[in-house]
C-alpha cells in the first residue's frame, strides 16, 4: 500500500484496527482506493481520501456520543469546530462558560479515554492559562462537527475567532493561518481575508512559498464577498503579492496572469501609475518566456509613463525599456548611462521596491562591462533590501549576479560555497529555474578548473530539467557549456551537437538576439572550428565575438576573442597578426577586474 495512503489512514484513525479496517473496506468499496496485483491505485486528488465517514463507523461513533451528558455532547461539538487539537479557554468562550470548568470536564473525559487526550498547556498572550486536548482519532471530530447545524458552525467560528484575536492582540500574527479559518467560516470575510494576508506573508518569510500561494488564492476568491467599494483594491493588492510568490516558485506563467488581472484593474480604474509600474513587471518577467512580448510591454510602459508627473516612476519605465533593448538589440552606451544615473535618482525617493529593481539592472549592466567587483556589491546591497521585502525573486536574482561576479573576479571558493547554497535554497523553495540557473553557474566554475566531466555532469542535469516554451537562457547556457566540456574532454561530436542546438535557440528569433548568450557561444565555436582545423569558421566566429564585445565594452570576452585571434593566426603561420591580437588581448585586458 503507498506510503500516502497509510499516513493518511494513521492520521485519520491512529492505527485503531476497528477503523482502520471499516476506512479501508469504505474506500475500496467507494473506488477512492483499487487493489491491484502489483500497487494500489489512487485517486486522482488524494485528499479526497480524508472526506467522509463510513457509515458502519459513523453509528459507532454516534452511539459513543449519545451516551454521553448533553453538557459533554456540547462542550465536544464545539470542540470539533476548534479544531484537532485546543484550548480548554477557547472552548469555554464559545460555550460561554468559564474555563476552569470546561478544562475540568475535558479532564475527566481524557481520563476516561472518552475521544480526547491531554495534549499539555496553552498560554496566551493575555495571561490565561489552560488545558490543552486533542482529538484521539479524526473520525471523532469529523462526525461531531458533521452533527453541528449551519447556523451553530457560523456562530462557533465566529466566537472562536473573535476569542483568538482578543487572546493574542498584537501578536495575533503569530496565529494568522488559524484565526483565517474562524473567521472564513464564521462568515466574517473582511477579516479573514485580512488573516489570511498575514498567514501568506508568515510563510513567505519561511520560504515557504507555495503555502503562502495558497492563502492568497483562498483570500482572492473571497474578495467578492467583501464590500463592494473595497473589492478592487483588495484584490489588486492580492494578486500582487501573489505575483512575488508565483514568481519565487518559479511559477511566472501565474506571475503574468495576475498582472494581466492588474493591469485590467488598472485600465478600468484609470489609475496610470498603476498601469506603469504592472506593465514593466510584466516586462520583467516575460524576458524569460516571450522575448518579443518583455520588448513590447517595456515599450508600453515607458510610452504610457510620458503622462505622468512623477519622475521617479518615469525613470523607472524609461531604464527597464532600455534594459531590454541592451539585451536583445545591442548595446547602447547611453542607454547605460541613462540606467546608472537613475539609480541615483531612484536611491533619493527612498521606496526600497524600486531600488531593488533598479540595483537588479545595474549589476547586469555591470556585469556585462567587466565591472565585476562594482557588480558584486550592487547585488550584494540588491540581495540585503530583497530579503528585508521578502522578495525571493529579486533576492535570488541578485544572488546569481553576485556569485557570477566572484567566478570572473577568481574567487572560485567563494562562487562554490555560494553557488552551493543557492542551489539547496532553490531545490528546496521548489524554484526549478531557480536551481537551473546555479547549477549552470557550478557548471561554469568546473569548466574554468578544468573538471570537463564535472562539468558535462551539471549540464546534463540542466538540461534534463529544462521544459517546453521555456528555460531558453538557461537552455541556451546548458548546451554552450555542455559543447565546450565536450570539446575540453575531445569529444568533438558532441561538441558541434550542443553548440548548434544552441546556435539555432540564440539566432532563432528574427531580429532579436539575446548577444550576453552570444558571447560564450561564439567563443565555444571559435574553439571548436579551430580544432577542427577550419580557420576560417574559427576567424569568423572569433570575430563576431570581438565585435559585440567590444562596445560595453565585455573585457574578459574582448580578450578571449582576440586570443582566439592569435591562435588562429598562429595556426595560419601569420607571426605579424598573432602577436598584434595578444597586444589587443593585453589592452583588452588593462584595468580589467579580472582573475589572471
Amino acid at each position: 500500500m503507498p506510503d500516502v495512503v497509510v499516513d493518511t489512514v494513521y492520521g485519520r484513525t491512529e492505527g485503531h484496527p476497528l477503523f482502520v479496517a471499516n476506512l479501508i473496506d469504505d474506500w475500496t468499496a467507494r473506488g477512492l482506493i483499487r487493489p491491484a496485483e502489483e500497487r494500489w491505485g489512487l485517486p486522482d486528488q488524494i485528499d479526497d481520501l480524508a472526506l467522509g465517514v463510513p457509515e458502519r463507523l459513523r453509528a459507532l461513533i454516534e452511539h459513543r456520543i449519545d451516551a454521553l451528558g448533553q453538557a459533554e455532547q456540547r462542550l465536544l461539538a464545539v470542540a470539533s469546530a476548534a479544531g484537532e487539537e485546543w484550548s480548554a479557554a477557547l472552548v469555554a468562550a464559545a460555550l460561554d462558560m468559564d474555563s476552569v470548568a470546561v478544562d475540568e470536564c475535558c479532564e475527566a473525559l481524557a481520563g476516561q479515554g472518552q475521544m480526547i487526550a491531554q495534549a499539555g498547556i496553552t498560554e496566551w498572550p493575555d495571561g490565561v492559562v489552560a488545558g490543552r486536548y486533542r482529538f484521539l482519532h479524526a473520525l471523532y471530530q469529523d462526525v461531531l462537527y458533521q452533527r453541528l447545524a449551519a447556523a451553530q458552525r457560523v456562530r462557533i467560528h465566529k466566537c472562536l475567532a473573535e476569542r483568538l484575536a482578543a487572546a493574542y492582540g498584537e501578536q495575533s500574527h503569530g496565529v494568522a493561518a488559524e484565526l483565517a479559518d474562524h473567521f472564513e467560516r464564521g462568515c466574517d470575510y473582511a477579516r479573514a481575508v485580512r488573516y489570511l494576508d498575514q498567514a501568506a506573508e508568515n510563510a513567505a518569510r519561511r520560504y515557504a512559498n507555495r503555502e503562502a500561494a495558497a492563502y492568497l488564492s483562498r483570500a482572492v476568491a473571497l474578495v467578492h464577498r467583501l464590500p463592494e467599494a473595497a473589492q478592487v483594491e483588495t484584490q489588486i493588492g492580492l494578486l500582487l503579492r501573489r505575483v512575488l510568490v508565483h514568481s519565487a516558485v518559479d511559477d511566472l506563467g501565474g506571475a503574468i496572469a495576475d498582472l494581466k488581472l492588474v493591469l485590467s484593474c488598472a485600465s478600468e480604474k484609470g489609475d496610470k501609475r498603476l498601469e506603469v509600474n504592472t506593465l514593466v513587471e510584466i516586462s520583467r518577467i516575460a524576458r524569460w518566456l516571450d522575448i518579443r512580448y518583455c520588448l513590447e510591454t517595456a515599450i508600453a510602459a515607458e510610452a504610457c509613463s510620458r503622462d505622468l508627473q512623477e519622475e521617479t516612476l518615469k525613470v523607472r519605465a524609461q531604464v527597464n525599456c532600455a534594459m531590454a533593448s541592451l539585451r536583445f538589440t545591442g548595446w547602447r552606451e547611453d542607454s547605460a548611462a541613462a540606467s546608472r544615473s537613475a539609480l541615483a535618482v531612484v536611491r533619493a525617493a527612498g521606496d526600497p521596491r524600486l531600488i531593488n529593481t533598479l540595483l537588479y539592472s545595474n549589476a547586469w549592466m555591470e556585469c556585462l562591462s567587466s565591472n565585476y567587483e562594482l557588480a558584486r556589491q550592487v547585488a550584494e546591497e540588491g540581495m540585503g533590501i530583497a530579503r528585508s521585502l521578502n522578495d525571493a525573486y529579486h533576492f535570488m536574482s541578485c544572488w546569481w549576479f553576485q556569485l557570477w561576479s566572484l567566478l570572473y573576479l577568481g574567487r572560485l571558493g567563494q562562487a562554490l560555497r555560494g553557488l552551493s547554497d543557492a542551489l539547496s535554497m532553490g531545490e528546496e523553495n521548489g524554484n526549478p529555474f531557480a536551481a537551473m540557473g546555479f547549477r549552470i553557474g557550478l557548471a561554469r566554475l568546473h569548466e574554468e578548473a578544468l573538471d570537463f566531466d564535472g562539468a558535462r555532469g551539471h549540464c546534463e542535469r540542466v538540461l534534463k530539467l529544462v521544459r517546453e516554451g521555456r528555460d531558453h537562457t538557461v537552455c541556451s547556457y546548458g548546451l554552450i557549456l555542455s559543447g565546450r566540456a565536450h570539446l575540453g574532454l575531445q569529444d568533438h561530436r558532441r561538441a558541434h551537437e550542443c553548440f548548434g542546438k544552441a546556435m539555432r535557440l540564440v539566432e532563432g528569433e528574427q531580429g532579436l538576439t539575446d548577444w550576453q548568450l552570444c558571447l560564450p557561444l561564439y567563443q565555444g565555436l571559435g574553439d571548436y572550428w579551430l580544432a577542427q582545423g577550419d580557420l576560417t569558421q574559427a576567424r569568423e566566429m572569433a570575430t563576431k565575438l570581438c565585435t559585440i564585445a567590444a562596445p560595453p565594452p565585455e573585457r574578459t570576452y574582448l580578450a578571449l576573442g582576440h586570443r582566439l585571434l592569435a591562435e588562429i593566426a598562429i595556426a595560419d603561420r601569420q607571426w605579424d597578426q598573432a602577436e598584434a591580437e595578444v597586444a589587443h588581448a593585453l589592452t583588452a585586458m588593462m584595468g580589467a577586474q579580472a582573475s589572471s
